[in-house]
């Protein structure tokens, strides 16, 4: 069954009066060398993944017209992790591959909607590299007593929360549920994660404009001899505050 969108989950949460509230919060964390070398390994493993995906869509669209499949396509390369060539793709958490497709296709669908353009191979020389993983059955986990956070593969990793964050937590807690987090190294060599959260509050009431009577509706113009003139023709002299300043 395919993935529901953000947008038809919303369509069924405002039934109940509700819809999703996604926001997210980075840290910086202090890794130990074991951990880095493990992230920089999967930084690698998931842009290869991106790359590779990348490529294959775009070779099968030149050849047949047609698009690659994700679930053809997942199956096909998870399955090369057992060749003796790819065994080094094992060593990233299994959903830092998926992770890694799925942004291809998210790019797709953001490039054919026209909000950015057309997708690019990731290098190894940007600034900023990174890869992201899923929360799934507690494999996330966000200590912020103790300043660790929990995931998959790395264990606990040693954070530093803002004083803004530790205020925050202290008055509220972590409102809603961790969905997800991303691993980034930046070209200072500090690394950070951003934890995914997402918490269901009530639907703000919106007005209907279609169920006010047009005798109730009225339209305002702003201009230089009047100040506002309304549909109805009634007429708002100018204030002229500057004008009467002026010639006191």
């Amino acid at each position: 069954m395919a993935k529901k969108t953000v947008e038809q989950r919303n369509k069924e949460l405002a039934k109940q009066g509700l819809k999703l509230h996604l926001y997210g919060m980075e840290v910086r964390a202090m890794t130990t060398p074991k951990q880095h070398e493990l992230i920089v390994q999967s930084v690698g493993c998931a842009r290869f993944t991106y790359n590779f995906y990348l490529n294959e869509k775009k070779e099968v669209y030149r050849e047949t017209g047609e698009t690659l499949n994700y679930g053809e396509f997942k199956k096909a390369f998870l399955s090369l992790k057992d060749h003796p060539e790819f065994k080094w793709l094992k060593v990233p958490d299994k959903f830092a591959l998926e992770c890694a497709m799925e942004q291809v296709d998210d790019a797709f669908d953001r490039f054919f909607k026209g909000q950015n353009g057309y997708p690019k191979f990731k290098s190894k020389h940007q600034s900023k590299q990174s890869y992201s993983t899923k929360e799934t059955n507690g494999n996330i986990k966000l200590d912020m007593e103790n300043q660790h956070i929990q995931l998959p593969k790395l264990g606990w990793v040693k954070v530093k929360f803002s004083k803004k964050q530790r205020l925050l937590f202290k008055k509220n807690g972590i409102k809603g549920k961790i969905k997800g987090a991303t691993v980034s190294i930046h070209s200072g060599g500090q690394t950070h994660i951003s934890l995914k959260l997402e918490e269901t509050i009530p639907l703000e009431n919106e007005i209907d404009w279609t169920t006010i009577p047009s005798d109730k509706v009225i339209g305002c113009d702003l201009g230089l001899t009047h100040f506002l003139i309304d549909s109805n023709g009634n007429k708002v002299d100018n204030p002229q505050f500057l004008k009467n300043y002026l010639y006191k």
